[in-house]
């Protein structure tokens, strides 16, 4: 009767040890699926703001392209102007001499 008792209170003393080990081990299967779950949550975050940065990076690159063609649009515009600032000023400086040559053929007459 003494042994049936030992026995009777071996297995309880092993069933509780085996319940508090299932219950241990769902809260770690609980934990670890909201650890899955967030490090899921953290990947998709970093995909956003990967796909942000290359947005972000080619709107970059785009308006750098589009400044520089405007720079350069502007600095043949600007030698366009010189060149004819120049013609204008050629033509005033041979209008110019060829008034100042026909005033000395005049005089001298």
């Amino acid at each position: 009767d003494a042994a049936a008792a030992a026995a009777a209170a071996r297995e309880a003393r092993l069933w509780n040890a085996h319940v508090a080990l299932v219950e241990k081990r769902d809260e770690e299967a609980k934990q670890l699926a909201e650890l899955v779950d967030e490090r899921d949550a953290y990947e998709a975050a970093n995909r956003a703001l990967a796909t942000r940065v290359a947005r972000l990076d080619k709107e970059a690159a785009e308006r750098e392209a589009r400044e520089q063609e405007i720079a350069d649009e502007l600095a043949a515009a600007r030698r366009q102007q010189r060149g004819a600032k120049h013609a204008v000023l050629a033509f005033v400086v041979a209008a110019a001499s060829a008034a100042v040559g026909s005033m000395t053929i005049f005089a001298r007459r």
